[in-house]
């Protein structure tokens, strides 16, 4: 009897360490996935940073310099959604009706990418805000016009349960544009 007992531990003992080894293994894989998720977010964010920040500082700017800060266009929330193909499909079309242009354009903008991991379609989410900041201190968000403006990206994937929300902010000066 003392014999099956001992055997019978033996394989408890020796299932738990498999057990527990199999857990390092997915936990290990896991974070590797996470990890990766993580840098291909933080690219989509910096691709969509660098398409937002080729934009004009804002409409007054795009074509004279201004001499006051009266002259800037407020930041709204426009309905910008959705946009899949790139913001070059969308500078076309809304160019035209004098639409996406500018900076402040893309507050509250919902931008789509797609990233290839093994032959896989991986689909992120940017979400971007623009505000003005206070020129003394570019940490803090102003209601009104100043020479500085930042921009908020927000990344996630749609496809990966729990997936890392990665958040990049860049700041945009509008330099020779604005004589005051």
């Amino acid at each position: 009897m003392p014999q099956t007992m001992l055997a019978v531990l033996s394989m408890v003992v020796t299932t738990l360490f498999a057990f527990n080894q199999h857990r390092n293994v997915l936990s290990s894989r896991l974070n590797m996935v996470r990890e990766d998720m993580a840098i291909r977010s933080t690219g989509v964010a910096v691709d969509v940073l660098e398409e937002i920040g080729s934009m004009s500082f804002d409409e007054a700017t795009r074509d004279k310099v201004i001499s006051s800060s009266s002259e800037l266009t407020a930041v709204q929330r426009l309905d910008i959604h959705n946009l899949t193909g790139g913001l070059e499909n969308t500078q076309e079309t809304s160019l035209e009706s004098g639409g996406v242009n500018d900076l402040d354009d893309f507050n509250g903008a919902t931008i789509e990418r797609s990233r290839e991991v093994n032959g896989t379609n991986i689909g992120f989410r940017a979400e971007s805000v623009v505000s003005y900041v206070d020129p003394t201190d570019n940490t803090t968000e102003v209601d009104y016009p100043t020479k500085l403006k930042k921009v908020t990206i927000k990344v996630y994937s749609l496809n990966i349960a729990r997936p890392d929300t990665i958040y990049l902010t860049q700041l945009h000066a509008c330099g020779s544009r604005c004589g005051w």
